[in-house]
């Protein structure tokens, strides 16, 4: 399986790290702080919810998701929510769930 350690931009510039799997296109909802952290967790169980877990929404921040950031790669590849408090990715874990929720824009 090809992961990587990705980040989400938040509207204030500040990043939030994910693990990132490139065989299926998929991010994980889990972000850590460091981008070491996310490596860490490369082979830590995580389930790949689609949908927000219940009771989250108000707090959640329109962000930029980068999949390839460890590579120095920063392009944005969609637009998803997520949730800093709770160190969640709320929205769309990948691009096809993205455009099908029709999130734009697309990079």
């Amino acid at each position: 399986m090809a992961r990587y350690t990705g980040a989400v931009r938040f509207p204030d510039s500040s990043l939030l790290y994910f693990v990132y799997n490139g065989t299926t296109g998929t991010a994980r909802p889990s972000l850590f702080t460091t981008a070491g952290e996310a490596d860490q967790a490369w082979d830590a169980k995580q389930s790949c919810i689609e949908k927000p877990p219940m009771g989250l929404g108000s707090d959640d921040e329109t962000v930029e998701l980068m999949p390839y950031f460890c590579h120095g790669n920063d392009s944005v590849e969609f637009i998803t929510t997520a949730n800093r408090a709770s160190k969640l990715i709320t929205g769309a874990l990948s691009i096809d769930t993205s455009i099908e929720a029709g999130d734009g824009p697309y990079f």
